[in-house]
């Protein structure tokens, strides 16, 4: 287990957490929360204001396609890798504005490098000349949430049809818990390993810090067969909402996926929080890529897309005259941030159930 961060990041995940677990997981933001995610992004702004600008050639269906990157390589890195098979440095790395870096966050000085894709490492205290200018606004990544009572939907998928007979075929049952040992059996034997077989070495995991926090609001509930411990989640409640933070199955083993213990868990926990009387169910963030396996597999059980206010924005700008891009945006298309929640870009008739999958999983 990690030990707790220090300094700037440190200050960033006990933002998140008070931000993220009691309040703005509603359908209405509280004021109190505003103020935590106005805090939170007034601390984050100073590291908006350096302006690197990095070069890149992508390759889109065989051809070359110029790419310009503007901020920090760690915030649009995974935008990069997630659209592209294949992109590399071209050996030019400058930087502009030093001595005038507001002109660095003007669109159409930026639109003047030439490239048929520009992605910008926006701040949204910026991102009003961009939104006017026509760029889309991709955040690093959105929320799924949906109301209690219409999860899972009326009408679910086949797959999803079948993932709720593995949980009536096995005896799935849910178990509410929150003392010290099942914290510990919950944390290091289900959600550190099913985080690592999941995730890799990319891996992000709360450290000590985060934890305690989350054992101070929230609480277990386990998923039982026969006699055993296979999966759980973490939910931590307010008043009206539920946010279903972590969740994890027995030593991160496949099998347990495969026979439908994770998605038990998402079942049980729509039913435990409508017997408690929640509203509204919050299940954690996905990247921006409609056709990721997490992503719809969350959009199987009824939830939607939601705007994470704590997540940075790449402001992105498409060559209207690239067809190259054009298809690629077709086949990869992304979340956008929109002035009254989160659209598809290009939109598409039948949302997410026209999408290319990208891969299978869930997690929360």
């Amino acid at each position: 287990m990690e030990e707790p961060r220090r300094g700037f990041v440190g200050w960033q995940e006990r933002l998140l957490v008070t931000a993220q677990a009691p309040f703005y997981v509603g359908s209405r933001m509280s004021s109190r929360a505003r103020l935590w995610v106005l805090a939170y992004q007034a601390l984050t702004l100073p590291l908006s204001l350096w302006r690197q600008v990095h070069h890149f050639r992508a390759t889109v269906q065989g051809t070359a396609i110029p790419v310009v990157c503007v901020g920090r390589y760690k915030r649009f890195r995974d935008l990069l890798t997630g659209l592209f098979d294949g992109v590399e440095p071209d050996g030019t790395v400058e930087r502009i504005g030093d001595a005038k870096p507001r002109w660095a966050w003007r669109p159409r000085r930026l639109r003047a490098l030439g490239a048929s894709l520009l992605i910008v490492d926006l701040h949204p205290w910026l991102a009003a000349p961009y939104r006017r200018e026509g760029w889309r606004l991709v955040p690093e990544s959105v929320r799924w949430q949906g109301d209690v009572e219409r999860l899972p939907p009326p009408r679910p998928a086949e797959t999803l049809r079948s993932d709720m007979r593995k949980v009536d075929r096995y005896g799935y049952r849910r178990e509410e818990s929150a003392g010290d040992a099942e914290w510990a059996e919950f944390l290091e034997q289900m959600a550190l390993p099913y985080a690592h077989a999941r995730f890799g070495e990319e891996v992000w995991f709360p450290d000590r810090r985060m934890l305690r926090h989350l054992r101070k609001r929230g609480r277990l509930l386990f998923v039982n067969r026969d006699d055993m411990r296979v999966a759980g989640g973490c939910v931590v409640s307010t008043p009206s909402c539920l946010w279903l933070s972590l969740v994890g199955t027995k030593n991160g083993d496949e099998r347990w996926v495969r026979e439908g213990a994770l998605s038990a868990v998402y079942l049980l926990t729509f039913d435990w929080a409508r017997q408690q009387g929640y509203r509204r169910l919050d299940v954690g963030t996905t990247w921006p890529f409609p056709n990721d396996g997490l992503a719809r597999y969350k959009a199987k059980l009824g939830l939607a897309p939601a705007p994470n206010p704590l997540a940075f924005t790449n402001a992105l700008y498409v060559d209207p005259e690239c067809a190259s891009l054009a298809a690629l945006f077709s086949e990869q298309p992304l979340f956008c941030v929109a002035k009254d929640g989160i659209e598809l870009f290009p939109q598409r008739d039948g949302g997410l159930d026209g999408s290319r999958p990208r891969g299978e999983g869930a997690s929360g």
